[in-house]
């Protein structure tokens, strides 16, 4: 409910977002559907995460966007290519941000490392913020 909150805040009327659910591989549950009928209920997965395969999954989304993009990633925030990520997230941001491009990362649960999610949010010069929810 809280992750609901923390999106719903950040929407306009004509929004369309799209879910990838990740762990060490990743797969569109949802794909440009409007915000308002985005579902609730998605469960995430668990175990072995990697972000890499979930920011190319994202970056095919938004290669069909013709707007500004606002991109919510939400972890636990314990991947096992952190490194790579780094770079991955670089990479998309080149690619996109001739369009405007916002990421939020949301680091949910206890024991998030905050500084590796910095990290990721650092190469998007300074289009990337920190959240974190440890009420799950």
């Amino acid at each position: 409910q809280s992750t609901w909150g923390f999106v719903q805040k950040r929407l306009k009327s004509d929004d369309v977002g799209s879910v990838v659910m990740f762990d060490h591989d990743a797969q569109f549950m949802v794909r440009g559907v409007p915000m308002a009928n985005m579902p609730r209920d998605l469960h995430a997965p668990s175990g072995n995460t990697r972000f890499v395969p979930a920011f190319a999954m994202a970056q095919v989304c938004i290669d069909f966007v013709d707007r500004p993009v606002v991109m919510v990633f939400m972890t636990d925030g314990k991947a096992t290519d952190q490194a790579d990520a780094v770079r991955a997230m670089a990479s998309l941001y080149r690619h996109v941000s001739a369009k405007g491009f916002t990421l939020h990362i949301v680091g949910v649960g206890s024991g998030v490392p905050k500084g590796a999610l910095n990290e990721i949010a650092a190469v998007t010069d300074n289009h990337g913020t920190v959240y974190s929810l440890t009420d799950f």
